[in-house]
């Protein structure tokens, strides 16, 4: 699994089109709506997405009209109404790299203005690893990557790390080594900000607190939730959203670097 990495953070919202307004607020740029189709074995099923898209990941924002889906995002215990972070999903290089003996399942998605417009996936569940974790094998990889959808009024440049919180590290597996993925794990945060995430939140449930952006320029980011009235902490090197500002997760744009920050899960 050494050829991993992270290939998007999937949402599912109530209105793609209004969760997509809410990352535009924090100054980026959202792909228009496409459609989704699939069918993991109970039938054809579709959903409307939009997407943040960055050279090497995105953010997927997935309305989905399932009822069951509803009401896992209507009843999922989190501090922004509507959106619920559902999933982190790798892809590889290979589409070997991903097998596994989990099922799988083919999702074909039409965005006009991508090149393709139409872009075809596999999924494979990843059963027992004790992550909402899923792999992905994508045959058009740089179909959304236009220099229109990864240009970001913020300078947003890529994510940078994920912060997990987990009921137990015990509980996590090892099968999956995340450090090199840039996912940082905790059960209970020392950081001020995310201790504040942690507060809107209920249960012991494992739960996607933050998602660290990289930007090229702080001044212009800071510019964008200034424009925008969005309240935000400055804290060396870095801006973080208010909590209760936030499209259903953390969100801190940090000054880039040329370094690769050391990730480790934090044990306590």
């Amino acid at each position: 699994m050494s050829q991993l990495a992270l290939d998007h953070v999937a949402f599912g919202v109530l209105d793609a089109a209004a969760a997509a307004q809410s990352f535009e607020r924090l100054g980026f740029t959202a792909t228009g709506l496409s459609r989704c189709a699939w069918d993991a074995g109970t039938g054809p099923a579709s959903a409307a997405a939009a997407s943040v898209v960055f050279p090497g990941q995105y953010v997927d924002l997935v309305e989905n009209t399932d009822p069951r889906w509803i009401r896992h995002v209507e009843s999922a215990p989190l501090y922004a109404a509507g959106a619920a972070p559902s999933g982190i999903v790798l892809g590889g290089r290979s589409r070997e790299d991903l097998r596994r003996d989990d099922a799988s399942y083919r999702i074909t998605r039409t965005l006009p203005g991508a090149r393709p417009g139409e872009m075809h996936y596999e999924f494979l569940a990843a059963r027992g690893l004790g992550l909402p974790v899923s792999f992905v094998h994508d045959s058009e990889r740089e179909a959304m990557r236009t220099d229109a959808w990864t240009r970001h009024a913020n300078t947003a440049m890529g994510i940078r790390r994920l912060h997990v919180r987990v009921p137990s590290m015990d509980a996590v597996t090892a099968e999956l080594d995340v450090d090199p993925l840039g996912i940082r794990l905790t059960e209970e945060p020392d950081d001020d900000y995310l201790r504040d995430v942690c507060a809107l939140l209920t249960g012991r449930h494992t739960a996607l607190l933050s998602i660290e952006f990289d930007v090229e320029s702080l001044p212009e980011a800071r510019g964008c939730l200034e424009r925008e009235g969005v309240a935000f902490r400055a804290a060396p090197a870095r801006l973080r959203v208010a909590p209760r500002e936030c499209p259903g997760v953390g969100v801190e744009l940090v000054a880039a670097s040329r370094a690769t920050p050391e990730v480790r899960p934090e044990r306590r």
